[in-house]
């Protein structure tokens, strides 16, 4: 799971045949669904029609949280802006502290300490 900052972003980064073969769903900050698609070498992003869905997407960050073994007990419930923003930081955070703990462990196997 990612967030990009702007369209630019998420075109440079995704890779056209994952597109293809409908390996992400995209929504805005709000809740907005966006279908992607390509046309010819270029990504194309389209509002899906019909309202925000915003505990759709607060549903799937809990669900990639959950498949990586991160906990959010303590965030805020509900499905506003606000409350998606903080299981998201919540969701980066831990996953953040994993990857420090596994350079860490790394670090004292080839050198014998944490420093």
């Amino acid at each position: 799971m990612s967030a990009f900052r702007d369209l630019q972003h998420l075109r440079r980064d995704l890779e056209l045949i994952d597109i293809e073969d409908h390996e992400y769903d995209c929504w805005t900050a709000d809740g907005v669904r966006w279908d992607l698609s390509v046309v010819g070498d270029t990504i194309q992003v389209d509002r899906r029609p019909g309202t925000a869905e915003p505990a759709a997407l607060r549903q799937a960050i809990e669900n990639y949280a959950t498949s990586g073994g991160v906990r959010f007990e303590d965030v805020r419930a509900g499905s506003s802006r606000e409350a998606i923003q903080e299981l998201w930081s919540a969701v980066v955070a831990q996953r953040e502290n994993e990857k420090e703990t596994v350079i860490a462990r790394i670090w004292r196997r080839l050198f014998g300490s944490g420093e």
